[in-house]
Parts: structure tokens; sequence; C-alpha cells
């Protein structure tokens, strides 16, 4: 009698009694994941805000499953089949997702901060907003995934697969991409300081008001890119690809991209620059040794303090530009065209005319 007198106390004194859907929804929850937890089978299962903290879910089926604001904090899903599943604000800290199927899931605002995602599949995947900080994503399969506002600083992203990707405002300082397939992604407005890009493809990327400050870009292919107001202080471009292949019929070079950029101090030694058209651009202090500038546009070029030791300027258009102090030891000069040009403090007698 009592035990009924006090429930019956209990339930007048809650503002509403509870609602029969919210009471379904805990009790779905209760049964999902108890199932999930025997089976690691529980495709399109109801697991909103569910706790799988540290849980062992090796290779376990949730395909379309909806996890939204799930904790899987340091959870071991390692080689997991989740196409499709709602992610969306999950905790995923620290997780193995090693070999995982994320293929279309929803990810957005997710945190995966420092998680191992290598040789994961991301394809199409929804990652606007989502904190991948310091994660490893080697070899991982990020084509089409859309990962714009994201923050990947720190991350590993050797050799991942970001065909198509759209990386608008994206956040991946200090990020490692070397070898990464970055064809035709957008990374427009993009924070790339001293970023790792060695070897990257990045043909026809857009890089319009990118940050590339300190970013190492040796032997990437750049070839179509655009630059627009893109900043390249202090960028390594040694052995960088920049111009499309010959007999292309893309073969526009870097072009009208690369006019007024900023490469203040950037690392162009031996990098292939023939017929680019760098008008206005900032090169003061940068290393351009060996480089080819045949029949570049270099027309009030910014060339103060620039090593430019045994570089090709054949043919180059060099009209008005600020070449103040520059290293000119065994460059050639053959029919360039230097009217108006500011050579205070250049030795032309060492230069090959």
């Amino acid at each position: 009698m009592y035990k009924l007198l006090f429930a019956s106390l209990s339930l007048l004194s809650l503002p509403f009694a509870p609602l029969k859907a919210d009471v379904a929804n805990a009790e779905k929850l209760q049964a999902d994941v108890a199932q999930l937890l025997d089976t690691h089978r529980c495709n399109q299962c109801f697991l909103k805000t569910a706790n799988f903290y540290r849980a062992h879910l090796v290779t376990a089926q949730l395909e379309q499953a909806n996890l939204l604001g799930a904790n899987l904090i340091r959870s071991n899903i390692k080689g997991g089949n989740l196409k499709g599943a709602n992610l969306e604000r999950a905790r995923l800290e620290e997780a193995y997702l090693k070999g995982v199927n994320l293929e279309g899931a929803n990810l957005s605002r997710a945190n995966l901060k420092g998680a191992n995602l290598k040789g994961a599949n991301l394809k199409n995947a929804i990652l606007k907003g989502a904190l991948l900080e310091g994660a490893n994503l080697k070899g991982a399969n990020l084509r089409g995934a859309s990962l714009e506002r994201a923050d990947f600083s720190g991350a590993n992203l050797e050799g991942a697969d970001l065909f198509g990707a759209n990386l608008r405002v994206i956040k991946l300082t200090q990020a490692n991409l070397e070898r990464a397939n970055l064809l035709e992604v957008s990374l427009e407005s993009a924070d790339l300081v001293n970023a790792n890009l060695r070897g990257a493809q990045l043909e026809n990327v857009n890089f319009t008001r990118a940050n590339l400050k300190g970013a190492s870009l040796e032997g990437a292919n750049i070839a179509g890119g655009n630059f627009e107001l893109a900043d390249l202080q202090g960028v390594n471009m040694d052995n960088a690809i920049l111009e499309l292949d010959p007999g292309s019929k893309q073969n526009t070079g870097i072009g009208a991209p690369l006019q007024w950029i900023n490469l203040e101090k950037a690392n162009l030694f031996r990098a292939d620059l023939a017929q680019v058209n760098l008008t206005g651009a900032n090169l003061s202090q940068s290393n351009l040794i060996e480089a080819n500038l045949k029949e570049a546009n270099l027309n009030h070029v910014i060339l103060n303090g620039a090593k430019l030791q045994w570089a090709t300027l054949q043919g180059t258009n060099l009209a008005g530009a600020k070449l103040a102090n520059a290293q000119l030891e065994g460059t050639v000069l053959e029919d360039s065209n230097i009217d108006e040009a500011d050579l205070q403090g250049v030795d032309l007698a060492k230069a090959v005319r």
C-alpha cells in the first residue's frame, strides 16, 4: 500500500506524465543496444545518444543506424559497416575505426579527434564542421566527401583519396597530405599553413584565397590550379609540376590564377614556370635557382633579393619588374624584356645574355 501511495505521489509531482512515444523510444533504445552488444548486428537500429564508451564492436553491422549524439569514445569498431549511418554530433574521440565502411554516413559536427580511420571508406560521407584533429586517415577513401569547415589540424592523410571532395574553408594546419589524391577538389579559403603536400596530385584544384604559408608542395602536381588571392609565403615548390601535359585539351598552364599572389620567400628551386603568367606577383627573396621561366610573364613582378642563379628567363617579360639586389649569376636572359625594370644592385655581367 505504501509503495503504491509513493508511486502515485511521484507521478503527481511530475509536471506532466511521460509521453507514450518517449517511453517507446526508450524501450527501443534499450532493446537495440542490447542486440548490438550481444550480436554485433543492428542495421537501421535506433541508438540515438547511446553510450558505447570503450565498447568492443569489431566488425559490427550498423548500416543506416541512427547514432546521433552517441558516445563511442575509444570504442573499437575495426572493420565495421556503418554505411549510411547517422553519426551527427557523435563522440568518437580516439575511436579505433580502421577499415570501417562509412560510405555516405552523416558525421556532421562529430568529434573524431585522435581517431584511427586508417584505410576507412568515407566515400560521399558528410563531415561538415567535424573535428578530426590529429586523426589518422592514411590511405582512407574520401572521394566526393563533404568536408566543408571541418578541422583536420595535424591529421595524417598520407595517400588518402579525396578526388572531387569539397574542402572549402577546411582547416589542414600541419596536416600530412603526402601523395594524397586531391584532383579537382575545392580548397577555397582553406587553411593549409605548414601542411605537407609533397608529391600530392593537385591538378585543377581551386586554391582561391587559401592560406598556404610555409606549406610544402615539393614534387606536387599543381597544373591548372587556381591560386587567385592565395597566400603562398614561404611555400616550398621544389620540383613542383605547374603545367599540364603538352597536347592536353586543357593545356592552359597556370595562367591568370597566379597573378598578384604572394610568393615571398617561396622555395621554387628547379620549378617549371615556363610561359606562366605571374604579373604583379611578389617573389621577393624567393629561391628560383635553376628554375625554368622561359617566356613567362613577369610584368611588374617583385623579385627584390631573389635567388635566380642559373635560372632560364629566355624570352621572359620582365618589364617594370623590381629586381633590386637579385642574384643573377649564370641566369639566362637571352631575348628577355627588362624595359623599366629596377636593377639596382644587380650585376648583369654575370648573367648570360
